[in-house]
């Protein structure tokens, strides 16, 4: 039999409104887009760089990678009903991010890693797993709902495998940052892994 991995996860009042409100931020932020601050069209391409995904590494930290994956959810609901077929790539780049930090996370929970090491594997997997990920869906994607010729569709996947690099390593570094200065007595209420806490302890010690 395999080894079954749980995921610590809390359902204090505290915890539920923190939840709801980064749940309701990441809703408002795709519900009401500001094109050009929010939402950043790059010319030439259908690619927008944006902050919606920002929150979700906060729920991470705060909440894990449960809680989330229901944040994804809530993505693709606040697009879905306007534009069903991009809240399809959103969706499935935004989950390929959140499962690369988890990926992380699994390897290096049992192990002392300072918060700047560990921010650093988060953003470099979560990139290899968005833009790869995203690759391989695209080519798919772009057949099935544009039937687009799968040699166009290797050449599109291509060309967004930067955009969704940056787009990772924008939405891991600033989740992060904000992470990191939260006051503490705040993080040590929320926290789901006391792991996290402890690596960022470790570095303000240095």
């Amino acid at each position: 039999m395999g080894t079954r991995i749980a995921f610590p996860r809390k359902y204090d009042s505290k915890t539920i409104s923190l939840l709801s409100i980064f749940l309701a931020m990441v809703f408002a932020l795709e519900v009401y887009p500001v094109v050009g601050i929010i939402d950043i069209p790059i010319p030439g391409i259908t690619f927008t760089i944006d902050w919606t995904g920002i929150p979700l590494i906060l729920l991470f930290y705060f909440f894990g990678p449960f809680f989330s994956l229901i944040g994804v959810g809530v993505i693709g609901i606040a697009i879905g009903y306007r534009k069903p077929i991009s809240a399809v790539f959103k969706v499935l780049a935004e989950f390929y991010k959140i499962l690369g930090i988890t990926v992380v996370w699994l390897v290096i929970r049992n192990r002392e890693v300072s918060y700047g090491r560990r921010v650093l594997l988060y953003t470099i997997v979560a990139s290899i797993f968005c833009a790869g990920g995203m690759f391989l869906s695209n080519i798919y994607l772009l057949q099935l709902l544009y039937g687009m010729p799968v040699d166009a569709a290797i050449v599109a996947s291509t060309v967004l495998i930067p955009w969704n690099v940056l787009q990772s390593i924008i939405n891991v570094a600033s989740g992060s940052f904000l992470f990191k200065i939260v006051p503490d007595d705040l993080k040590r209420s929320f926290l789901w892994d006391d792991s996290m806490q402890q690596g960022e302890l470790e570095l303000d010690q240095e």
